[in-house]
């Protein structure tokens, strides 16, 4: 039990989730290859047995749709004005949270929760 409670917060040297490589027959089908733990671990002892029961949620890292987005090349937007007149300014979201989408805003606010 210590173990697996070890395995489920342990942190790799940037203090986010260690990454584990899943070896499963069902998460073979769906292509999931890496999973981090989610934060609701939890362990409670059965009524009348020597046994436990835990509870634990496993988040793919990565997903193959996000790993498709990162290998393509990024776009280069190109500043177009009218003769005489400025550009419109763009700025970028302020919000973090914006930014990040799926499997990395989940890992966000279990970091957070950690912290």
């Amino acid at each position: 039990m210590t173990k697996l409670r070890e395995l489920a917060t342990a942190l790799d040297s940037n203090d986010n989730l260690k990454v584990y490589d899943i070896v499963n027959d069902t998460a073979a089908a769906m292509k999931v290859r890496q999973v981090t733990f989610m934060d609701n671990f939890t362990a409670s002892e059965t009524d009348g047995r020597n046994a436990w029961q835990v509870n634990f949620t496993l988040v793919e890292y990565l997903s193959i749709p996000e790993k498709k987005e990162q290998r393509k090349p990024q776009k280069v937007a190109v500043d177009q004005s009218a003769e005489g007149q400025p550009a419109g300014e763009t700025t970028p979201p302020t919000n973090q949270e914006e930014q990040l989408t799926g499997a990395m805003a989940v890992l966000k606010k279990l970091d957070d929760a950690l912290a």
